[in-house]
């Protein structure tokens, strides 16, 4: 850590606690540590000091020509960045020659990543705002590599590191790959879910987790949540707890909340390290402080429930259930019940909710239990009635489509994340474990086989052994699917001004395809030759040789405010406002009016 006033360098051992200490010829400005972690090097106005950690000496100093307000470094180099657009300046460390360059384009501070010998920033104060990549391969910055999208995911800085290298987490929630492959590298991987406005980010890779704390994203932005850290696994992100800061406690017993700096895990995994400030309002002069999070087993601390008892339906249903815990006190709900399963709110610390839901009873009625050390949640659930014309489903539903070959509703659910196969004829359920929330769903004309598509992976699935066959990471966000049957998965991003991607199933080859304005809800068209595209815009695309295409000589005026349908014979298209058009391999007879449903009416669904 650095401090002005007294201008020092702190070299903290949270453990001890213990704090050494070496005095800086100037107020800090910046601070990055070398990759191996025993040297540091400090940015003043006009001048960087390198510090050899180990003996805690500065062993070191470089004038520069600039004020040093960003700063990172490699082993052999140090670099400093512009704070919006300038010069930048990299010092070779043995030599001390410095190496400015005026081709910096507004770059946001910047970080090494080592696995990749590579300089990233974001382009903070830049509309659209984006990951760029310095190359630092010859040592100096030397030239500025722009990311391929444009306003397509929310990016900002700070910018982290996974600690592998391959993931770029950005303060935006937005995640980039890092690579030394240009058709990799800057590629979108995944969002943070809910958002996360990241002040810092920091990775297990002993745990596979991932922690991070939030933060305001410009002056004067009013943030609630920053005394909380938030933990995720590592390979979707999906969230696994929360810990909620401990408030300091004032003179004359006055409580003062804290709001978190910095975040890291420890070298072994065990604890979490919270750098924090009190509130401005507090009026104390030394207002930082580090909590110490342990990661060891949950042991009883006054952790309970709100409530001691609850009741479900004999068709299921999801729980919710309070949980008054003190911040210092760490706990996990444990279900004792494999019919009851813990959806979210489970681990962390100080008061929350628990989210659990508890599946469909075929027999009678039954008791089962979700304890915290010292507190018990008692949840007894009715016996199984004779079946009426209304089933509850115990989720809920983000995509359903119902498949005439094997005369079943398939249903995608989030939190729990799973596929759901409904019986009509039975009115039971098989279901699929998902690696993530899902975003949509596709089904092949035999039945066979689902698509399912997240937020930067899609997983093929098999309806006939019920289980995942793969999943593949692709560069997109996947908001629309569509299994056409033909060997091909088509993934469609959220956003108009973007590529779509047609997906080899045998190879998970990729290929991107330009459809800025061609609309993003897909419709397989009756021969399975091609397929419509609707929303707020409309086209037609060829997918008789796998990669979609689009089709030429049709210039649609068709908008189909959202949503769209294909009849059944595949002879019309009906429209989410509700306008029909008739479908045809004719270009002069496609996508001509043929009636109306409900003119200008908003239609949820057709069939």
């Amino acid at each position: 850590m650095i401090s002005a006033s007294p201008n020092q360098l702190h070299i903290y051992g949270p453990a001890g606690p213990s704090d050494v200490t070496v005095n800086l010829s100037k107020p800090p400005l910046s601070l990055a540590v070398s990759p191996d972690g025993l040297h540091a090097a400090i940015g003043h106005d006009s001048l960087i000091s390198y510090v050899n950690l180990t003996a805690a000496v500065v062993e070191k100093t470089f004038p520069i020509s600039v004020s040093a307000q960003t700063i990172t470094l490699s082993a052999t180099w140090i670099y400093v960045m512009p704070s919006y657009q300038g010069d930048s300046v990299s010092v070779e460390i043995p030599t001390g020659a410095v190496t400015p360059n005026r081709t910096v384009f507004y770059a946001s501070g910047g970080k090494v990543n080592p696995a990749v010998n590579a300089l990233y920033s974001s382009q903070d104060g830049l509309s659209p705002n984006k990951v760029s990549r310095f190359d630092i391969s010859t040592g100096p910055i030397t030239k500025q590599i722009y990311a391929p999208y444009h306003g397509d995911y929310p990016t900002c800085g700070p910018l982290f590191f996974s600690t592998d290298g391959s993931r770029i987490y950005t303060g935006c929630n937005a995640v980039f790959r890092a690579s030394t492959d240009p058709a990799l590298d800057m590629r979108y991987l995944t969002s943070f879910p809910g958002g996360l406005n990241a002040r810092s980010i920091t990775e297990s890779a002993l745990l596979k987790r991932v922690a991070a704390v939030t933060g305001p994203r410009y002056t004067g932005d009013t943030v609630t949540n920053d005394n909380i850290v938030y933990l995720y696994e590592y390979e979707h992100l999906n969230p696994a707890g929360q810990f909620t800061l401990t408030d300091l406690q004032g003179p004359g017993s006055r409580t003062i909340k804290v709001h978190a700096k910095w975040v890291f895990f420890d070298a072994a995994s065990t604890a979490l390290y919270v750098v924090v400030q009190a509130d401005l309002s507090s009026g104390l002069l030394n207002d930082f402080s580090v909590q110490t999070i342990s990661l060891a087993p949950a042991v009883a601390c006054g952790a309970s429930f709100n409530v001691s008892s609850a009741e479900a339906g004999a068709d299921g249903e999801i729980g919710t259930a309070g949980i008054s815990a003190a911040s210092s006190c760490r706990y996990e709900a444990v279900s004792t019940s494999s019919w009851i399963q813990i959806i979210s709110g489970g681990y962390g610390s100080g008061n929350g909710t628990l989210t659990y839901i508890v599946r469909a009873n075929s027999q009678d009625q039954r008791t089962g239990t979700i304890s915290l050390p010292g507190s018990t949640l008692t949840v007894t659930q009715a016996g199984v009635s004779p079946p009426g014309p209304l089933t509850r489903l115990p989720y809920n539903v983000a995509a359903a489509t119902y498949n005439k070959a094997i005369d079943k509703i398939i249903l995608i659910s989030a939190n729990p994340n799973e596929l759901h196969i409904y019986d009509l004829s039975t009115r039971s359920e098989q279901t699929v474990q998902l690696v993530m929330a899902p975003l949509c769903l596709s089904v092949s004309p035999d039945g066979n086989f689902a698509a399912v598509g997240y937020d930067g992976w899609v997983s093929y699935v098999d309806l006939q052994s019920m289980s995942i066959v793969e999943t593949v990471q692709v560069i997109t966000d996947v908001n629309s699917v569509l299994l056409a049957g033909n060997g091909y998965i088509y993934l469609f991003p959220k956003r108009d001004w973007s590529d779509i991607y047609s997906l080899e199933i045998s190879t998970s080859i990729l290929t991107a395809t330009g459809a800025i304005y061609q609309g993003r809800i897909p419709r397989l068209s009756s021969d399975g030759q091609s397929m419509y595209l609707g929303g707020s815009w409309f086209s037609k695309w060829s997918i008789s040789s796998g990669v979609a295409k689009p089709v030429t000589g049709i210039s649609p005026t068709v908008n189909s405010c959202g949503n769209l349908w294909l009849s059944e014979d595949g002879r019309r298209l009906f429209t989410a406002c509700g306008r029909v058009y008739r479908t045809s391999t004719v270009p002069s007879e496609d996508m001509q009016p043929n009636g109306a449903l409900s003119p200008n009416n908003s239609v949820r669904w057709v069939d």
